[in-house]
């Protein structure tokens, strides 16, 4: 069974980007590569131009990238999508407050601030 999730940036312009990956986007697993790969808004732009993954950290589908990243005007909009979409956590880099955001869909989404700690 996979665990899909979709990681994401929040622009200045307050619009947002994501991408979706299929397998283990559980913090456990997506939070470690997050924290400790994606540390700076360049880092996570790139991450972006690579869309969507099998599994974050790992291959892409067949080991080609496939598709490019969605674009919403708001956060709320790309909420919006995720109701429908069977993705479990949304994981967003602030870029703001240069730090990752992540909340679990179901049961209400809730934002907080990602940590090594949420990782276990």
């Amino acid at each position: 069974m996979s665990t899909r999730a979709f990681v994401g940036i929040i622009n200045h312009d307050k619009s947002c980007e994501i991408i979706f990956t299929h397998w283990d986007g559980y913090p456990k697993h997506h939070g470690p590569i997050l924290i400790h790969n994606y540390r700076t808004t360049k880092e996570v732009r790139a991450l972006m131009a690579s869309g969507n993954h099998e599994c974050l950290g790992q291959f892409h589908f067949d080991g080609e990238p496939q598709g490019k990243s969605d674009t919403f005007d708001t956060v709320e909009e790309m909420l919006n999508y995720t109701k429908d979409s069977w993705v479990e956590y949304v994981y967003l880099w602030d870029t703001k407050h240069t730090r990752w955001l992540f909340s679990k869909v179901y049961g209400g989404i809730k934002f907080k601030s990602l940590s090594m700690k949420d990782c276990q």
